[in-house]
Formats: C-alpha cells, structure tokens, sequence
C-alpha cells in the first residue's frame, strides 16, 4: 500500500509541475512505456506490432490474456491485476523466504519493505512484468530450498518466458543440486530444474528469430535500442560523473536513489 501511495504522490506532483503539454506518458499514467507495448502485444500479438516488440517476452501477456478472459476492464485492468498480484505474492514469498533462511522476523519484514520502497520499485506497481516475474522467482528458490525439482522447474520456466533474465536461474539451481546433502534420488528432476530456465529463454528467442527471419532477434533487438550490457560498477562510476553535469536532473538522480 505504501509504495502505491509513494506512486500516487509521484503521479500528482508531476501534474502540478508539469508546464505547458502534458508529456504523453505522464498521461499514460500506469500503461506508460512499457506497459504501452504490452497492452498493444495482448490486442494485436507479435504479427500486428513492429520487430522490436520481439524484446518482450510473451509470458506476461499470456498471464493477462488469462485474467483478461475471466475479469472485467479489458486489457488495462488485466496488465495491472497480474502486475500487482504478481507483486504481492512475491513479498509473501519473500517473507517466508528470508525466514527460512534466516529465522529472524525482523529481518523477513524489513527485506518486504526493501523491495516494496525501493526507488526502481514503481515498475511493481504500473503495468510491468516485474510483479510476476519476481513471483516466480522467489517461488523457484523457495522450492529449491526444499528441494522440490519439478514445481520448481516449472516456476523457473514461467520466469525465463516473463524476462530473459530468468534464464540465470540455472545458476541458484546447479546450487541447489550440488549441495552435499542433496540425494540421488529424484535426478531427472534436478536435470529438469537446471535446464528449465535457459530451455524457456531459448525456446522464444528461436522462435522469434524463425517467425522474424532475424537471428537472435529479441536480443539484437534490444541491443540496438539500448546499447551493449554495461557492467553495474562502471555504470555507477558514471552516474557519479553525471551528478555534476548537465542531466544532474536527469540520469543523474539514478545514484542518489541507489
């Protein structure tokens, strides 16, 4: 509820700022940017929207297609429910994660608040993947803790089709089964929770770079709009830079809020 209120506020005091017209995703309020592609990918697919719609991977929208058809609102009301819920599911897990680990309240209660304050974390109340991406991955880890493979292949697939970053759940996983005090049983199932993840990505990247006719289409895709990966600690180094020029206002604030 915080965050949503923190969101609230943001929302209204770039109202009263804002000078002249209104800048459009100020007035796209919680579908701006991305949350534009994604309503446009539920409506019209891959095939009505151009190539670099490829970036987004399709899990999102499969979720709110399913919301879509049971709830009332169209696809607005569906992006932002499956975004929502997403999130409050994932601080429940989170919780129960930190607690398993940890066996401290205190500390599962101020990790909840952590990723519900966050600055970043206004993508976990717009129309956003984040929400159920984190879900699933917390779920994943909270499954292999207790070693349950196959629920936790399949939360690891689900994430790997929401964002590409959740093929990196190979790497809690080969974690998990190599722990000494996991057994020889149950192998095709520690096989299944490795590969889930890096089998999902790859899966939609090779169909997209088939259907598109492009190789590696979602990620050449995303590189030539945003550029090359930048390791965060340059970055950082960066944005101290940037806290004394120009767009101090701009990129700039992203250090302060880190």
């Amino acid at each position: 509820v915080a965050a949503r209120l923190l969101v609230g506020a943001g929302w209204l005091v770039a109202e009263l700022l804002v000078d002249g017209d209104e800048p459009r995703a100020l007035g796209r309020g919680l579908l701006a940017w991305d949350g534009d592609w994604y309503r446009s990918l539920m409506v019209h697919g891959y095939e009505g929207m151009p190539l670099e719609s490829v970036r987004f991977f399709p899990g999102y929208v499969f979720l709110s297609r399913a919301v879509d058809a049971v709830l009332p609102g169209g696809q607005a009301t569906a992006l932002l429910v499956v975004a929502n819920l997403g999130t409050l599911v994932a601080m429940v897990l989170l919780h129960r994660l930190v607690l398993v680990e940890s066996s401290d309240v205190g500390v599962a209660r101020r990790a909840v608040w952590a990723l519900a304050l966050f600055p970043p974390a206004f993508v976990l109340v717009w129309a956003y993947s984040e929400g159920p991406f984190l879900a699933m991955v917390v779920g994943c880890l909270l499954l292999l803790r207790r070693e349950r493979w196959w629920e936790a292949a399949l939360l690891a697939a689900g994430a790997a089709l929401v964002r590409p970053t959740g093929a990196l759940l190979v790497v809690p996983a080969l974690c998990a089964v190599a722990r000494p005090s996991v057994t020889a049983r149950g192998i095709v199932g520690r096989g299944a929770v490795v590969m889930a993840g890096p089998l999902a990505a790859g899966g939609y990247v090779l169909w997209a770079s088939v259907h598109f006719d492009e190789p590696f289409a979602p990620l050449t895709v995303q590189r030539r709009l945003r550029g090359d990966p930048v390791d965060p600690v340059r970055r950082l180094w960066e944005g101290l830079g940037e806290l004394f020029g120009p767009d101090a206002l701009g990129d700039g604030l992203h250090i302060v809020a880190v």
